[in-house]
């Protein structure tokens, strides 16, 4: 492995040293070519080129590229401008070929485009609800080897208790997987064992950014989306060509390669993109090396994406992935055998306008979970421990009536299935649990009066489990120059998970957990209002809100007779408890001293079980992340710009809680059991390398978790410490 990354690395430098010659051989006549591209290697089109005091310009193509006669003899300088950028000032030699310039984006928070909270294209500074974003630019420099990672160090508030067995347990403000909604391109991710996603299926490389909304969006998104929705967005092709093959290593073998290949020829574009992971695991606890605190394992995923343009009215896509987990034993455990998972995803959408307003979708799309037992000692041969399979048919119509009133309705159908060899019991062998959901749901948009906008949205389910549902929502926004100021009140709904219903697993012999197939849905009202500010240089923003969830669907731990005449200890679902959130958050964004950008985002929650007045189990009331980034246009070496970025991240977290109840000399009173605080900080540096035309290269060197923070006693985080990585990448 070592050997890979060491002729990867030697590859990259001798590339460039050749390549970078090239650039500047001298050739006939005054005349000077070259790309304009941005920061993440795309082709920046009619951006401005010429002399400086000089009346020689050129304007770039689609490519980027431009053709510059001069008529100058000493000393050229190149002024490069374009909206959206910051200006450029090159020094370059007459008759230059093919030179590199970078261009620096300004941050335009105004202008930011995101769909989540209202499903249709529309910049940040205009959606009615309060929306974070994470970008690739986030992603790639602050070495983001996974989604959690994303989202741990840069969202406040976000905990994993990842487990070989329970897969990526999230929790955000004391609510777990079951109250945060996945989404990867607004199509819900199936969730796996213990109702997680998992987060390793997705190649962060091909992530275009990952949209953030507090509380509850079920109007448009349906059951679950009561806490939050995270909607990962992935990229698309942008250019006639483009690909990328990249390799990172970190501690503990850890290794990670991605690469893709698009193109767009005519109506035609397609992706393919290519993800390999391994590692040889680590083990906070020595004392039993039987069982590693995350196990070996290795993962492959592929993926395709197909689209076609038929006409400036109707355009249709199709997508899908393949994704393999194999999660290995330690070398010292006695386990004959371990699991093997599968992911499919397959979704087609054709979208038709039937005028400039008017816009309809249709889509279909399908994740497939796979869960399979390999017999270590019969040859690795496998057999179908579980599955989970989750369909979705979708019609969505987009209308602008003016450029002040929208509306958005669909309807929407969703099938779910479960299986599993273990949980349902093997009465009349009936292991296979299926439920349905049908669903309209309509959504308008419009100006009240100047300044004041509503949003007012309605959904009606019928859900096979528990019968009819009905979700409203209203939103506000009043715009003051650079404010905006938002509030509303949104209700939301989450459905008994099969496994909620149908439960019936005896658990090593100790007590059965028993499923309820009457529960009710669980319902909740989250109440907000957020001011935030923004322009050129920041975005910052605060926000008040309260989400009450009832009929909050738990255990109840009975005791029965069995058969035989003993006690026996059952654990049941049953809707009881209500809970209450309070909650407060600080952000802030901003860009200072032309080549720095900071930001910081602090989150309080006070997570509270309403008759008991617990805490709920594993909150952390304070948390916090920051970042700053250090964005230079780069050095020179015989007229090439290396731009580099150095990103400097931490994160904190307030000890996780853990209150209960215990009777002491016939008094309640409560315990508490919680963990220690947690923190970490890491560093990243990436370096550009231009190389020639549209090739050029990164090398990006880290450490995170800088000052080896390890909390091996309360397990507040499963951090491993310190770990180095180096990353190489070629761009085309």
């Amino acid at each position: 492995m070592l050997l890979r990354l060491y002729i990867t690395t030697v590859f990259l430098l001798n590339a460039f040293s050749v390549l970078a010659n090239l650039h500047f051989e001298n050739g006939e006549g005054n005349t000077i070519t070259g790309f304009i591209r941005d920061e993440e290697n795309n082709p920046v089109a009619y951006a401005l080129v010429k002399t400086e005091n000089g009346s020689d310009y050129a304007l770039t193509n689609t490519e980027g590229f431009f053709t510059l006669d001069i008529n100058i003899i000493d000393d050229i300088y190149l002024a490069v401008s374009c909206i959206g950028f910051e200006n450029a000032r090159v020094k370059v030699a007459d008759n230059a070929k093919n030179i590199n310039i970078t261009l620096v984006a300004k941050p335009n928070y105004l202008n930011e485009v995101v769909i989540t909270g209202d499903r249709t294209k529309r910049v940040l500074k205009d959606v009615p609800v309060l929306t974070k974003v994470i970008t690739a630019m986030e992603l790639q420099n602050t070495g983001s080897m996974t989604v959690l990672d994303a989202l741990e160090n840069i969202m406040p508030g976000v905990h994993f208790d990842p487990s070989a067995w329970m897969g990526d347990n999230i929790q955000i403000q004391g609510l777990d997987n079951n109250y945060v909604l996945i989404l990867i391109d607004g199509e819900r991710a199936v969730p796996e064992r213990r109702e997680s996603v998992n987060f390793a299926r997705l190649n962060v490389a091909e992530i275009e950014r990952i949209e953030i909304i507090s509380g509850s969006s079920s109007v448009l998104y349906g059951s679950n989306a009561m806490g939050f929705v995270i909607n990962i967005i992935t990229k698309e092709v942008k250019k006639p060509l483009e690909g990328y093959v990249q390799e990172r290593y970190t501690k503990y073998n850890s290794w990670n390669t991605d690469a893709a290949v698009g193109f767009k020829w005519k109506g035609l574009s397609s992706k393919t993109a290519f993800n390999f992971k391994i590692t040889e695991g680590y083990d906070l606890t020595p004392e039993s090396p039987t069982y590693y605190t995350v196990n070996p394992n290795n993962d492959i995923s592929v993926s395709q994406n197909f689209g076609y343009k038929f006409s400036e009215r109707f355009n249709a896509s199709l997508n899908g992935s393949y994704y393999r987990h194999n999660i290995e034993n330690p070398p010292a455990s006695v386990e004959t055998t371990h699991s093997l998972d599968n992911n499919y995803t397959l979704n087609a959408k054709a979208n038709y306008k039937f005028s400039k307003k008017n816009i309809i979708t249709g889509s279909a799309h399908t994740d497939i979970f796979k869960s399979y037992k390999v017999y270590e000692k019969k040859n690795d041969s496998i057999g179908l421990d579980g599955d989970y399979y989750y369909a979705t048919f979708r019609i969505i119509d987009e209308w602008n009536i003016t450029d002040e009133y929208q509306i958005i309705g669909g309807v929407e159908h969703n099938d779910e299935q479960t299986f599993s060899v273990r949980l349902f019991g093997s009465e009349n062998g009936d292991q296979r649990k299926k439920a349905y959901n049908s669903n309209i749901f309509l959504q308008g948009t419009g100006t009240i009066f100047e300044n004041l906008e509503g949003v007012l949205g309605l959904r009606y389910t019928y859900h096979s489990g528990f019968g009819s549902h009905l979700t409203p929502s209203l939103s506000l926004m009043y715009k003051l120059s650079g404010f905006r100021f938002r509030g509303g009140v949104n209700s939301g709904f989450k459905a008994p998970t099969l496994k909620e219903m149908y439960y019936n697993f005896n658990m090593a012999g100790m007590f059965d957990i028993v499923g309820n197939p009457d529960l009710k849905s669980e319902t909740g009202w989250y109440k907000f209002v957020s001011a935030e500010y923004i322009n050129e240089n920041i975005n910052a923003s605060l926000l008040l809100s309260h989400n009450r969830i009832s009929d909050k669907i738990n255990i109840v731990e009975r005791h029965v007779i069995a058969e035989n005449g003993s006690d026996k200890t059952e654990m049941h679902y049953e809707n009881i408890e209500d809970v209450g959130i309070i909650a407060f958050g600080a952000f802030i964004q901003c860009r200072f001293l032309n080549y720095f950008q900071a930001k910081a985002d602090y989150s309080y929650a006070n997570a509270k079980n309403i008759d008991t007045k617990l805490q709920i189990e594993g909150n952390s009331k304070h948390n916090l992340t920051t970042s700053i980034f250090f964005k230079y246009p780069g050095f020179r070496i015989k007229r090439i710009e290396f731009p580099f970025i150095v990103a400097l991240t931490g994160k904190y977290s307030s000890p996780r809680i853990y209150e209960k109840e215990k009777i002491v000399d016939d008094e309640t009173v409560i315990i508490n059991e919680n963990s220690n605080d947690f923190y970490t900080v890491n560093l990243f540096y990436t370096q550009k390398i231009p190389i020639s035309g549209r090739w050029n290269a990164e090398i990006q060197l880290g450490v995170d978790n800088m000052f080896n923070y390890i909390d091996d006693k309360t397990f507040a985080s499963i951090n491993p410490g310190r770990r180095f990585s180096i990353l190489t990448r070629i761009n085309f």
